[in-house]
């Protein structure tokens, strides 16, 4: 092969795409200085045709909204939504969220599974689903499901949340995938949510 072709050759190849952060940015605290969580989920909402609405699940951050997602990268803004929250007493343990989904048809449903899902001491046990029936703008906790037809109660304290399914024949129906948190195993909290014996 001559010079030539090898110059060639080299010039077909395609170009490398460059990534751009987009957000969300770090936020500065008093005792840690600059601070960000890992992403672990991101939603996009179906009813956006456009794609600039999405939404991210944080850990130890919580849910994060974007109105303008496809802009320009040096655009683009991620909200906190999660961060006003007023947790009941003694339930929600941290903001992180394993799984975030919009349900589609344009009803403004979101779910946010609290925890993480990874395997690791720092990824911390969730207490249910964050529920938002406005698009994010206010959260209710459900923290534990009723298992039919037996009527028994599963509570979702020291579980994390790995992705949500929902059904294309039924709209109002949802499967979640959870498991145990790395923390909640270390902490010895179990799948029902109550402190082991040993």
């Amino acid at each position: 092969m001559t010079a030539q072709g090898q110059s060639a050759t080299s010039m077909a190849q395609p170009a490398v795409p460059t990534w751009q952060p987009v957000g969300p940015l770090q936020v500065s605290t008093a005792a840690w200085n600059l601070v960000t969580g890992s992403i672990l989920s991101v939603a996009a909402d179906p009813s956006d045709t456009s794609g600039n609405t999405v939404y991210l699940g944080t850990s130890g951050g919580g849910v994060w909204k974007s109105v303008n997602a496809a802009a320009d990268p040096a655009s683009v803004q991620f909200l906190p939504l999660t961060d006003t929250y007023k947790v009941p007493a003694g339930s929600l343990t941290s903001l992180s969220i394993g799984a975030v989904s919009v349900q589609p048809g344009g009803t403004g449903i979101i779910l946010a599974g609290t925890g993480d899902p990874g395997e690791s001491a720092s990824s911390w046990y969730g207490v249910g689903i964050l529920r938002s029936t406005d698009s994010g703008n206010t959260w209710s906790l459900i923290q534990n499901s009723t298992l039919a037809p037996s009527g028994l109660r599963f509570s979702f304290t020291g579980s994390a949340f790995a992705g949500f399914a929902w059904s294309t024949v039924t709209p109002g129906l949802v499967v979640a995938a959870v498991t145990e948190s790395g923390y909640a195993a270390i902490a010895n909290l179990g799948s029902s949510g109550q402190a082991g014996l040993g």
